[in-house]
């Protein structure tokens, strides 16, 4: 019974030993794995920082080949025969990408893009690498501002063209507008474009319904126009419509009455040559048989004298006259 007491308890022992044992050997795996991927993890940040850099690199690499290509960029080519308002602009905008930040570059710029009679003022500029006075310069020759009287007596006198649709009418009108009263207030011009608007259109209904309803924006009026003038055309085609159905009626109506009409008039012809035809046979008739007089007196043939019957009835007359047509014959024999 000791021994065996002794037995269990070294087995105990050991077995707390191994049971020790284990988790030592746990907590050494769980470490060296927790190692593992740290260092892993720390491997795979490093390539993918790699790869960010690189990515970034070849990215400004490319920004740095557009904005060359950018500064190669040649300005618009002006001869005249633009608004030079509108070419500046794109002028500007040219430079702008051109990264043009000195007048000089601007200057040196648009000397480049001049052609033809544009070209030719350059003889006239003392310094052509002061862009202010080259702007002012072509702003003199072809800018806008000494044309704005121009632009209001054209603004005065636009009326709608055959063809033009309203919408152009407006936008061609606000054009003129702006040009002719390049510093007005907003609310002035929109006073000056409708009426502007109103005076152009062609329809003088149209016109005159535009103008009776008051609007004061050349917005307004050009939807108040578009609707109105659909309007009218959709009761204009109903109202054909309408007047073909009842055209096309009445013209049934009177092909109808003009064939019973000629019904009617035919109808007592026919019938009158009915009774001539009718009174023509019994006269025949009446001709052919013998006459017979119903009185008590009775008549003679004037031929014969023999009562009852009449001259033309008589059969001696025609016995007569065979024997005076033989005599007559025989005399010729004997001659």
């Amino acid at each position: 019974m000791g021994n065996e007491l002794i037995s269990i308890k070294s087995f105990v022992t050991e077995l707390k030993k191994d049971i020790v044992d284990s988790k030592q050997q746990l907590r050494n795996d769980v470490t060296e794995l927790r190692s593992q991927m740290v260092e892993d993890f720390n491997s795979k940040m490093q390539l993918l920082r790699s790869e960010l850099k690189a990515e970034l690199e070849k990215k400004q690499d490319a920004g740095a080949t557009v904005n060359e290509m950018a500064g190669k960029t040649k300005p618009p080519v002006f001869d005249g025969s633009v608004s030079w308002s509108v070419y500046r602009l794109q002028f500007e905008a040219a430079a702008k990408v051109n990264r043009w930040n000195t007048k000089a570059e601007k200057a040196t710029g648009l000397v480049l893009a001049l052609r033809g009679k544009a070209a030719k003022l350059l003889q006239t500029m003392k310094d052509q690498t002061d862009f202010d006075a080259m702007v002012k310069t072509m702003e003199l020759r072809y800018g806008d501002e000494h044309l704005q009287e121009v632009f209001r007596i054209q603004l005065k006198s636009r009326q709608q063209k055959s063809g033009e649709t309203l919408q152009e009418l407006a936008a061609d009108i606000e054009r003129l507008a702006r040009l002719a009263y390049p510093l007005a207030t907003p609310e002035f011009v929109d006073v000056i474009v409708t009426d502007a608007f109103i005076d152009g259109v062609r329809d003088a209904e149209l016109k005159k319904a535009i103008r009776i309803s008051g609007k004061r924006k050349v917005s307004e009026a050009l939807i108040y126009a578009l609707s109105y003038e659909a309007a009218r055309d959709s009761a204009k085609a109903t109202y054909y419509s309408r007047t073909i159905d009842s055209r096309e009626e009445d013209a049934t109506q009177l092909v109808r009455r003009l064939v019973g009409e000629a019904i009617d008039e035919r109808r007592p012809q026919e019938e009158d040559l009915a009774r001539l035809v009718r009174r023509v046979v019994e006269e025949t008739r009446d001709e052919r048989r013998p006459y017979i007089r119903h009185n008590k007196t009775p008549f003679r043939c004037w031929n014969c004298n023999t009562p009852g019957h009449m001259q033309r009835d008589c059969t001696r007359v025609f016995r007569g006259r065979e024997r005076q047509t033989q005599g007559r014959q025989n005399g010729n024999r004997e001659n």
